[in-house]
């Protein structure tokens, strides 16, 4: 069972009318629409956007080496 369908499962009001097991568009519309607003309050607290490209950049990286190392382990697992 995927994250999205877990969390769709735990609260159902998120769920697309569409596909029940994903998330619904206006949801993830949202959190795209707030990316900017979150950005532009850090700013009000001196983040450069230098600065939060950085850490998204970091963030993906973390992820995407997690989820590689996880692929590793899986793989060997059985």
């Amino acid at each position: 069972m995927s994250l999205e369908s877990k969390v769709v499962n735990k609260y159902p009001v998120l769920g697309s009318s569409q596909s029940p097991e994903e998330i619904s568009l206006t949801i993830k519309g949202a959190v795209v629409a707030l990316l900017p607003l979150i950005a532009l309050t850090l700013k009000g607290f001196g983040v450069t956007e230098e600065w939060l490209g950085e850490l998204v950049n970091g963030v993906f990286g973390l992820v995407g080496a997690g989820i590689m190392v996880w692929g590793v382990v899986r793989k060997f697992k059985k």
